[in-house]
């Protein structure tokens, strides 16, 4: 299959993980969602068919941001609560755009009707279930927990007007202490498995003072990956460094580990 194809090429996920957008910013950052919900979708064993959908609504369920000022997220500051009140009635919008195709992609109305419920909920807002009372703790639809979910990772992966982005071990650790309240651990367990805690690009510093890239990953071994080594302790990081160095397969060097994480220019620290 195609898909699966390109879901499991690391070259395509090397990509993914460049902090910073080549282009467009909706469109990179979608094209990027749904490669990282596929991945997720593949990790959880869904069936072609769902795969199918988890991608329709990974590249759609956010298309009302095209229908909201644009101004209200494309600037170098915080975000102030009249633009954060904008932004969130892009669910409105995307809801509208869709609601003649309701009998073709149903699942496409229901994922964003309740993204938008939950997002009133934690707002203070009312919503449009029956019971007020809407709880995180309620189960998600399979395909707005997997969407909703590699939506966070992304964010915190990538550059924002108003901050770098963060290191890819920063995130998947950030995203796994806000999501594991609120989110199935199979999914979480997904997540983590098929992009692991050091996820691909990540400059980690290993036990032998030499500074390594993450290239690929090992099934089962989430903290044993594959690096490719780019400088030795005192030697400058470049920026964009060249993968011409040793490779080791860290899962067959129990002698030899990640003992830190490395930040060059593109990445910030978590406060």
């Amino acid at each position: 299959m195609i898909l699966f194809s390109l879901v499991n090429s690391k070259d395509i996920l090397a990509e993914v993980m460049r902090p910073t957008y080549l282009g467009d910013y909706f469109l990179f950052h979608t094209l990027n969602v749904a490669f990282l919900s596929c991945q997720a979708a593949i990790g959880l064993g869904l069936p072609y068919k769902e795969l199918l959908h988890v991608c329709v609504v990974a590249l759609l369920h956010d298309i009302g941001m095209k229908f909201i000022n644009q101004d209200s997220f494309e600037h170098a500051g915080e975000l102030s609560e009249s633009q954060r009140a904008e932004i969130d009635h892009h669910f409105e919008e995307t809801f509208r755009f869709f609601k003649n195709l309701e009998k073709d992609l149903p699942f496409l109305l229901k994922v964003i009707g309740e993204e938008d419920n939950r997002l009133k909920h934690r707002r203070g807002g009312t919503t449009d279930e029956a019971d007020p009372e809407v709880s995180e703790s309620i189960k998600w639809h399979t395909y707005a927990e997997i969407v909703n979910g590699c939506n966070t990772f992304e964010a915190l992966c990538h550059d924002r007007p108003f901050r770098k982005a963060f290191h890819p071990a920063d995130a998947m650790r950030m995203f796994v202490e806000e999501c594991k309240r609120s989110y199935d651990r199979k999914f979480i367990r997904a997540i983590i498995e098929s992009i692991t805690l050091y996820p691909i690009t990540s400059l980690v510093r290993l036990n032998n003072n030499r500074i390594g890239r993450v290239i690929d990953i090992v099934e089962g071994c989430p903290l044993s990956p594959i690096v490719a080594v780019i400088a030795d302790g005192g030697d400058p990081l470049p920026d964009e460094p060249e993968l011409t160095g040793e490779i080791i397969d860290l899962s067959q060097k129990p002698t030899v580990f990640i003992d830190g994480l490395v930040y060059n220019s593109h990445y910030g620290r978590p406060k």
